[in-house]
């Protein structure tokens, strides 16, 4: 046998060594993929009645599919029923944690009892997720703000999904310079590449007009989320702007946004929003009525009368 036959000879029993190895190990599983679920809100100001029929039907979808995220962008005290109006911020807070709310943001009408009156409202009701990305906080306040972390990540069955919620900038008439709201594009910039390694998704909610949000997509570029959750405009819908989903639902929970966003593993597939009106045979969520009833009777239900 020459040198070159045996040569060869060696070259296909290895070959065949290799092949039988790959035969003997099981095939690559293919990444998983899963469906996640979005319900939104926005400029509540303090309407809280609807919110017990959209607390039962986000809760009833929850219990069905874990992998549903509940939302709310912002604007949820002034304006509503006069009862809780006169609990300055505390009845709605209330609501809202019984509602069962993963995030929440700060809109314009929600520094009208100050910052200390928000970090109150925090420490009383810690399932009140309130998140804000976009806050350098004083020193005075640091120990206090560690309980509003700038983002929230949550692990759900097959995909991880990052919240970054976001403080509006403007403050009526009641400006607090300790409430240090700054660029929204910035926290962006800041936030999504250190989240791009944490999470699958990430969502955005703001508080600012149409144009703003449109200005705030395309300055953050790569940077933008993957759906943004508007509000502020008291508009209702939805839109695709380069690779981001951008939703409003609205005002006074007449209308709860739906996105629904489908990760294969690797990557985003689908994503789509719908804006539903919310029905009156919604089921009513038994705990989110009984928490309303501590603060509104039927006789004090409506809204607060405007001043002459």
């Amino acid at each position: 046998m020459t040198r070159i036959e045996r040569t060869l000879g060696a070259c296909l029993a290895a070959l065949a060594l290799f092949a039988a190895v790959c035969a003997a190990e099981p095939a690559a599983k293919p990444p998983t993929g899963a469906t996640v679920t979005l319900y939104t809100t926005a400029d509540l100001h303090e309407h809280s009645e609807p919110l017990v029929r959209i607390a039962g039907y986000v809760k009833r979808h929850k219990a069905k599919d874990p992998n549903t995220l509940f939302l709310d962008a912002g604007d949820f005290l002034n304006k509503g029923e006069k009862a809780l109006a006169a609990t300055e911020g505390e009845g709605m807070v209330a609501i809202m944690t019984a509602a069962g709310y993963d995030a929440c943001a700060l809109g314009n009408h929600d520094y009208m009892y100050s910052r200390n009156r928000i970090f109150a409202l925090v420490a009383t009701f810690p399932g009140f997720r309130l998140t804000l990305g976009n806050c350098r906080w004083h020193p005075t306040d640091r120990a206090r703000a560690k309980a509003i972390p700038r983002y929230r990540i949550f692990a759900l069955k097959g995909v991880k999904v990052a919240v970054i919620g976001m403080a509006c900038q403007i403050m009526n008439n009641a400006p607090d310079p300790q409430v240090p709201a700054y660029s929204q594009a910035e926290a962006l910039r800041e936030l999504v590449p250190v989240l791009r390694s944490k999470a699958d998704i990430i969502v955005a909610t703001t508080h600012q007009g149409d144009a703003d949000d449109l200005d705030l997509i395309k300055v953050a570029g790569a940077n933008a989320p993957d759906v943004l959750v508007g509000s502020h405009s008291h508009r209702r819908f939805v839109r695709r702007v380069g690779k981001t989903l951008f939703i409003k639902a609205g005002f006074y929970g007449n209308h709860l946004g739906k996105v629904t966003v489908t990760w294969d593993g690797r990557r985003i597939t689908s994503c789509k929003g719908t804006v539903i009106p919310v029905g009156r045979d919604w089921p009513e969520d038994a705990k989110t009525k009984a928490v309303r009833a501590r603060y509104v009777t039927p006789a004090q239900a409506g809204p607060k009368k405007k001043a002459a």
